[in-house]
């Protein structure tokens, strides 16, 4: 009997229930709901994904419905390449998928989502001369091959803009040295195939400056801002630049110089920010001191005069809500910017000021994430950079509301990034060194505080004495579940999703059924089971516990053309119990041209339950398989019942 989480008493009816001459014509099963109250917010116990000789810049993103995407760097025999994996929308992940072989690939600033879940990738190449690459992955699939910046050098930035388009400006250079440096800025529209970043932001005359790093931001009402630092190659003075393109137009609106100093190391523009009515605020940090710009809505807007923040050494960093709020971190302190630095945080409303900073941390802390979420929830991250180790930390701060105290995420973390999820959770990833060439890339973050949902709880209304009943529920959380756990009042306390016991006595007894997450919150709910029959025998016999691996048959082709190959590959298979699966087409690391120490996943697929027969279609990635036309593959399917027994079945495919 399947029951739907409730919290009223509910009366079945059970029509003629008969057994060893035992009749049970009404069973009363009474149902209580008892959720947990919300939490603070908490750490997520963290989750190792990759295994390497080294981690490097992850970077993170979050789906408007709680799904995401980690990217990294790593190096594996001795081989560097970017690398990512899918996180669903309940704590789980996908296998590690190879985005480029590209040596001195970096990090992407960011990934970006599309309202259909479609996410994208963007990163530089730290070589004299290369182009930069981007991917595109579909909603619930792989990133496919990676694609050329033409134009672009080493930096980029992007954001996604209102009509669907990636709004990208990244470094270029044409000429000779040493005035070789550009910034440009171009559109990449969701059916595009390939990408050149055509429009010249920094003028006609190149700059002599190989680090230009612009710095992308859009509104809601679609005004978009590129802004940078640069050395101007004629003067050799430091500039603050910032371009402006307002809404509804298609054009840029001449570049504006913000600051022009003379110490190529003075002046930096540490973050850019559009509010939803189009104003755009810069921030920029001076040698000593930190001021703030802002630009009128429209064409014809003009920016302010400066306001001075701060008058000691500082970075700060800038984030708005839907309706107009302001909130500004900074660091500050002495000169030199020594360990003595205070991490500080202060609001602006709409149309207002900003009120006084508050402190947040202190000691060598930087910040390196505040972002503010559609429902209000603004979340501020940071480094504590303690002598060898570095431990992360976070804070958030409910709508029009005061961040909470710090919450440590991790500790002896290397390279880490943050994003903010629905909800109010924080999803985070970080390199952690175990040992000398043995890094791992860990995820984690905050959990909001809210408890584990329940699905499906599907518990018998009647049992026999000594009979085996299978017990099952469903939860679900964002950070993920830790376990499912049941207690009877007989004593016996289990813990899986699906679960069998034999009551040894008649009577009424009571499943408490509780869903704890990877934080730890907690929710519970109740069942009662009417016992009847008596079994002596039965009762007195001891439990056995469920060592039988489920039942897996499994059929696919065994010789397949390339052509055919490409358009899918399609696996049926047959299963005796409710089990999780994960489905992998693999390539022949020789076969594949790639590292011969190790295969490559070309798809994978992972179904949380199935049972009986289900036929699964896998389509591979080409590119993945470099210009080889004949090889082998192999299917390997394995499932895992409640119970934690497993079976593989793999199968061999000639392609070609």
């Amino acid at each position: 009997m399947r029951f739907e989480t409730a919290g009223a008493p509910t009366v079945w009816y059970i029509p003629g229930l008969m057994s060893r001459g035992i009749g049970v014509a009404l069973a009363v099963v009474w149902l209580l709901a008892v959720p947990s109250a919300s939490a603070a917010p908490a750490a997520i116990e963290p989750v190792e994904l990759q295994q390497a000789e080294a981690i490097s810049h992850p970077t993170v993103g979050v789906a408007p419905d709680g799904s995401g995407e980690v990217v990294f760097g790593e190096r594996i025999n001795s081989s560097s390449k970017l690398a990512a994996v899918a996180r669903d929308a309940d704590g789980g992940y996908a296998v590690v998928q190879q985005l480029t072989r590209t040596s001195n690939a970096e990090g992407p600033p960011a990934v970006v989502f599309d309202p259909s879940g479609g996410a994208f990738a963007g990163w530089g190449v730290a070589t004299n001369g290369a182009k930069g690459e981007w991917a595109r992955r579909l909603p619930d699939g792989l990133f496919g091959a990676p694609g050329t910046f033409v134009n672009c050098g080493r930096f980029l930035d992007y954001r996604l803009l209102p009509n669907g388009s990636i709004g990208i400006a990244c470094s270029s250079e044409s000429g000779a040295a040493p005035n070789n440096d550009f910034v440009l800025f171009g559109e990449l529209r969701p059916n595009d195939e390939s990408f050149t970043a055509s429009t010249a932001l920094s003028g006609a005359t190149g700059i002599d400056d190989d680090f230009l790093q612009p710095q992308v931001a859009v509104g809601s009402d679609g005004t978009l801002a590129v802004g940078w630092y640069q050395r101007d190659a004629g003067t050799n003075k430091n500039k603050v630049q910032v371009s402006v393109r307002p809404a509804g137009s298609a054009t840029f609106q001449p570049t504006t110089t913000l600051v022009e100093a003379t110490n190529p190391d003075q002046d930096d523009l540490d973050d850019i920010e559009v509010l939803p009515d189009g104003t755009v605020m810069a921030l920029v940090s001076r040698e000593p001191g930190l001021e703030l710009y802002s630009r009128s809505p429209g064409a014809g807007g003009s920016w302010s005069a400066a306001q001075p923040l701060l008058a000691d050494e500082a970075f700060g960093l800038l984030s708005a809500d839907a309706a107009g709020a302001v909130t500004l971190a900074v660091t500050h302190g002495p000169g030199g910017m020594s360990a003595a630095r205070t991490l500080a945080v202060a609001t602006r409303p709409p149309a207002g000021s900003f009120g006084p900073l508050t402190p947040i941390a202190s000691g060598d802390v930087f910040p390196r994430t505040l972002e503010t979420g559609p429902e209000g929830t603004t979340f501020l991250a940071w480094g504590d950079y303690g002598g060898s180790s570095t431990t992360l930390r976070g804070a958030l701060a409910p709508p029009g509301g005061l961040f909470g105290a710090p919450i440590t995420i991790a500790t002896d973390v290397g390279s880490f990034a943050t994003a903010l999820a629905p909800g109010g959770n924080v999803l985070a990833a970080w390199g952690r060194e175990v040992a000398a060439q043995d890094q791992r890339l860990m995820v984690g973050g905050i959990d909001s505080g809210a408890s584990p949902s329940f699905g499906v709880v599907d518990v018998p209304a009647t049992a026999l004495v000594g009979s085996q009943v299978t017990l099952s529920a469903s939860a679900a959380d964002w950070s993920g579940l830790r376990e499912i756990r049941w207690t009877l009042s007989d004593g016996a306390v289990l813990t899986g999703g699906t679960v069998r016991h034999a009551f040894a006595a008649a009577g009424t007894t009571s499943v408490q059924i509780t869903a704890v997450d990877r934080a730890g919150n907690q929710a519970s709910v109740s069942r009662e089971i009417r016992v009847v029959g008596e079994s002596p025998s039965l009762a007195a016999a001891p439990l056995r516990l469920d060592r039988t691996k489920p039942k897996l048959r499994l059929r696919a082709p065994s010789k397949m053309k390339l052509r055919t190959f490409l358009r899918g590959v399609r696996v049926r298979m047959h299963l005796d119990e409710p089990s999780r699966v994960a489905v992998q087409l693999l390539a022949r690391a020789r076969s594949a041209h790639i590292s011969a120490k190790q295969n490559l996943i070309l798809v994978s697929r992972q179904l949380e339950s199935a049972s009986g027969e289900r036929v699964i279609r896998l389509r591979p990635n080409r590119h993945l398989l470099g210009g080889a036309r004949r090889f082998r593959v192999a299917v390997r399917v394995t499932a895992i019942d409640a119970a934690g027994n497993q079976s593989v079945r793999q199968h061999s495919i000639r392609v070609g």
